[in-house]
């Protein structure tokens, strides 16, 4: 393994410290003052030992490096140690522009000066270092990972993390910014004993940046993803989670948990902290650690946290997806839908959507008169994938009801889910949906929820139509207007139909087969 000493001056410590992350992240063994140096070190001693053990010197040069006595004297060691032996080379580098060194001047240096010269600089840095091994811009996110951690771990920063003085394992952690380090560092720190360790574990987190993907871990009516849910028809409940737990769902999705990190989570677990137990139980279910689930079960049903209840069943939800046949998470996810929090019942209604049977289309039937309309939504779904009559005459009760009774918005997924049930009584309801939503006012007021729900009915009336809907879809002809009706309940594209055409296009398909037998019935006649 190549390795190299970063000599620096400490007001470049931003630029060093991100040199260091992208060398390590690419199995190169850096050594840098402060994951090397111990209290009591001798300095001068320390920094001439590294050098000897080191194949490369990179000078990080900047105005505030050319004229460092520090970084001048490490110099003069590699300098020396170079003419001597021909052993340690001495790479420069250029953080920021300034005017080089008179003994540097002839040596070739990189410029890592911009962003741009960055990039490229980093390419040149590593084919010096590792010239046998082609360049990879973007190195493989598990090895990355295991690599950065065990370089932590196995420098003087294990000792600061181990160290029995709170202040010192909570400096341990300060000064990474990559997600690949402080991710699994930070969630060890979790089950400190000391608070402040635990709270500096969370801030870090905190300022970790992070995509936008965590705003539907919570399912796609759930924008945030816990909390946020009407209590008692007034009161908000928001836990402020989004910015701490998407830096760990970003590095979950390409990235494993050490094994000593999945054992200190379940410790966390134990704590009295309700966002320490959250964090922890909500990476253990996105690490998809199999040993969790009888405490979600446990948590699920009788823990008194609204938080903590709810991303149980979260993680229930979670391991339905791949656990069908576990009759725990069944049952459990079954008594969730009684739960007095409505986003603990989304999650168990979510979960239940990967079961079939008549026990749960009963379920399904009864969130359908659920006050949360996310929660109508998903028990619609479910009914609409069950392929017995009992939910076939649920979708037919709902879209029954007055209008005034049912959300627009709500009644064109039921359009949808009712589509997919092959019965012949389908298409007397959609003839009624549209004879109804044709002189509706919410239509006529050019609604969308209410157009859609037409241009669904249409949709559906081309795969079920008869020539019994001919009169009805007349009434459609002279309508010009387009629709945009989402293509899936699970996915956010959309397709245009323009009711008009829609509507003549049906008729004439529908009649084609009798206009046919008519003429062939004169034929024989003739």
């Amino acid at each position: 393994m190549s390795s190299v000493f970063l000599s620096h001056n400490a007001v470049d410590k931003p630029f060093v410290r991100r040199l260091a992350r992208d060398l390590v992240l690419r199995g190169i063994r850096v050594w840098l003052d402060e994951a090397e140096l111990l209290v009591g070190d001798s300095l001068l001693t320390k920094i001439a030992s590294a050098i000897e053990e080191m194949e490369y010197l990179a000078v990080i040069l900047s105005p505030n490096s050319v004229g460092s006595a520090w970084v001048q004297r490490e110099l003069e060691i590699a300098m020396s140690d170079q003419l001597m032996a021909k052993r340690v080379k001495v790479l420069p580098i250029l953080a920021a522009d300034c005017l080089l060194p008179r003994f540097l001047q002839d040596l070739f240096y990189i410029r890592m000066d911009t962003d741009e010269h960055y990039a490229a600089g980093l390419e040149n840095l590593m084919r010096r270092l590792l010239p046998n091994v082609p360049f990879n811009p973007f190195p493989d996110p598990i090895v990355t990972a295991d690599r950065a951690f065990d370089w932590v771990r196995n420098s003087s920063r294990r000792a600061q993390l181990s160290s029995p003085e709170p202040k010192v394992r909570k400096k341990a952690i300060e000064g990474l910014d990559s997600s690949a380090l402080v991710v699994p560092i930070a969630l060890g720190l979790l089950a400190d004993d000391a608070q402040e360790v635990a709270a500096q574990a969370i801030e870090t987190l905190k300022k970790l940046h992070a995509s936008e993907a965590m705003m539907w871990v919570g399912g796609e009516d759930q924008y945030i993803p816990f909390g946020d849910d009407v209590v008692d028809g007034s009161k908000i409940v928001y836990y402020d989670l989004n910015w701490l737990l998407a830096p760990i769902y970003d590095y979950l999705e390409s990235n494993k948990l050490p094994h000593q990190i999945i054992q200190k989570l379940f410790v966390t677990l134990e704590k009295d902290s309700q966002e320490l137990r959250a964090i922890a139980l909500f990476t253990l279910v996105l690490a998809r650690v199999d040993e969790v689930l009888p405490r979600l079960i446990s948590l699920a049903i009788t823990e008194e946290d609204d938080l903590i209840r709810e991303i149980a069943m979260w993680g229930l939800a979670e391991f339905s997806w791949s656990q069908s046949d576990d009759v725990r998470i069944k049952n459990t996810l079954l008594l969730g839908v009684n739960d007095l929090i409505g986003n603990v019942r989304y999650q168990a209604v979510r979960g239940l959507a990967n079961y079939k049977g008549q026990e749960i289309v009963a379920v399904a039937g009864g969130m359908l008169m659920d006050p949360s309309s996310k929660i109508v939504k998903r028990a619609i779904e479910i009914l609409g994938e069950q392929e017995d009559r009992s939910a076939f005459e649920n979708l037919s009760a709902y879209l029954n009801r007055p209008h005034r009774r049912v959300d627009e918005h709500l009644r064109k997924y039921a359009v949808r889910a009712l589509a997919m049930h092959k019965r012949p009584e389908v298409e007397q309801i959609l003839i009624d949906l549209l004879r109804d939503g044709r002189h509706s006012r919410a239509f006529e007021n050019n609604n969308h929820d209410a157009q859609d729900v037409v241009a669904l009915a249409l949709q559906a009336l081309d795969v079920h139509g008869t020539v019994a809907c001919l009169d009805v879809l007349s009434s459609f002809l002279n309508i010009q207007t387009e629709v945009n009706v989402r293509s899936s309940l699970q996915h956010s594209s959309y397709w245009p139909i323009k009711i008009g055409e829609t509507a003549s296009r049906i008729m004439n398909k529908v009649q084609a087969p009798s206009v046919r037998a008519k003429t062939k019935k004169r034929k024989q006649t003739e």
